[in-house]
């Protein structure tokens, strides 16, 4: 996702960025982040984290159908991201795929990186830095760093007893 708004950022300088979260997003909010009018910014991309994963409900439905309707109204300036911490299902994706300029992709995270993940112990420096070589290869050196904190972050916790 960074990628993209890394992306943006580059090809819409000065454009509008505004993130919602898909678990609290009333349709409302959905109006305002896509339709209303901004004084500034020419562009604005609107990233949902974790709509399409939410439980399944008739509000999910409803601002699914909402984004779609919509989708054929907002100028070109307006960019939608979607963004979800699992794979989500085919049936919703084909609603996205039918849309203009829509595009869907998916972004795994390598083999490569969790044999790193696992790899981090004392003594084990070469193994290490060769992993982490052939991770930078394949997946953006930002992901790796998280990966690594939060990794080191669990070993912490799990030496020190805090976690249980």
């Amino acid at each position: 996702m960074n990628l993209e708004v890394d992306k943006f950022r580059r090809e819409k300088p000065g454009g509008e960025i505004i993130r919602l979260d898909g678990d609290k997003i009333s349709e409302t909010e959905l109006v305002e982040a896509a339709e209303a009018a901004s004084l500034f910014s020419v562009s604005r991309l609107v990233i949902i984290e974790g709509l399409l994963s939410r439980r399944k409900s008739g509000e999910k439905d409803k601002l699914i159908n909402r984004i779609i309707k919509s989708f054929f109204l907002l100028p070109s300036s307006f960019f939608l991201l979607l963004w979800e911490p699992k794979p989500a299902a085919a049936g919703i994706l084909g609603k996205f795929a039918k849309l203009n300029d829509s595009r869907i992709q998916e972004f795994k995270l390598t083999r490569s990186l969790f044999k790193l993940l696992d790899s981090l112990r004392p003594g084990n420096g070469r193994q290490m830095s060769q992993l982490m070589n052939e991770t930078l290869k394949s997946d953006p050196a930002e992901v790796v760093m998280l990966m690594l904190g939060r990794r080191i972050v669990q070993l912490l916790v799990a030496k020190s007893g805090i976690g249980g």
